[in-house]
């Protein structure tokens, strides 16, 4: 089966970083063909100036990363699709390796190490299913067991779940799953979700330790109500994925914080 790249990028305000972002892709292309997709959600900043050999999916409001994607996907001519944030930027034989592993089968998804501007490790994958235990390890201990898990692994490793700031899978494990994001999440928790919902389809998550992508964390996010949405998104998860009991210790917990904002992130 011949190879084909569909990029997906959702962009938002993102400044020079989505510029920095296209750069990459055409300084470090896979070794076969691909396209770059933008899905721009209403920007009002100058992002878009200069970009080129790009198609660009302009939006009149801002309706999320999740449904931003699906929208790029809707568009995407190839085989295979890489979600990269419009704050990443892709490396030497990145793109390669993330195709690689994916023409085994019961791969559903694959990534890259994500590192941050200055090189360092950046937490971007989950060893243990997201819920109370695993958020309270992501919290507390990710940051400093992480890089000792990879460090010892020379080969792609199984994960639980990827960050979307750079993630490929295959176009047509996103059909027999039912579709890409779901529209219920604005920000944070949907690639959770879609991780999930590869695992429970039957297909393995993989990290390739040795390949690199740089993530400058955040910055596509600067202009966006990013607390209250990430909540929500938390919510919203809980009740779809776990039992009585993790969701009334996480809406407990969220209540606790909040306070009177609770009601903010209730889901609609």
């Amino acid at each position: 089966m011949s190879l084909t790249l569909s990029v997906i990028i959702v962009n938002y305000n993102s400044g020079d970083y989505l510029r920095r972002a296209v750069e990459s892709l055409k300084k470090y292309p896979p070794s076969f063909p691909y396209e770059i997709i933008i899905v721009d959600n209403a920007s009002c900043d100058s992002s878009l100036n200069g970009i080129e050999d790009a198609v660009i999916i302009k939006l009149s409001k801002n309706i999320g990363f999740g449904r931003g994607n699906n929208l790029g996907v809707e568009k995407a001519k190839g085989k295979l699709i890489l979600f990269l944030n419009s704050d990443a930027e892709v490396l030497p034989k990145s793109l390669d390796s993330m195709a690689d592993l994916l023409k085994e089968e019961r791969i559903g998804a694959s990534a890259c190490r994500l590192v941050y501007g200055n090189g360092k490790l950046q937490p971007s994958f989950g060893i243990i299913e997201k819920g109370i235990l695993g958020e309270a390890f992501d919290k507390f201990l990710s940051k400093a067991f992480i890089p000792l898990y990879i460090k010892r692994r020379n080969s792609p490793f199984p994960v639980k779940w990827i960050s979307a700031a750079a993630v490929m899978t295959r176009k047509d494990v996103l059909e027999k799953i039912g579709g890409c994001f779901d529209p219920a999440y604005f920000l944070y928790m949907e690639d959770v979700d879609l991780c999930k919902r590869f695992r429970e389809a039957g297909y393995r998550l993989l990290i390739n330790p040795g390949c690199k992508v740089i993530h400058h964390l955040g910055k596509s996010m600067a202009h966006s109500k990013v607390f209250i949405e990430a909540k929500r998104s938390q919510l919203i998860y809980y009740r779809k994925w776990k039992g009585p009991v993790q969701r009334w210790l996480i809406e407990k917990y969220l209540h606790l914080r909040l306070g009177k904002n609770f009601k903010k992130i209730m889901p609609d």
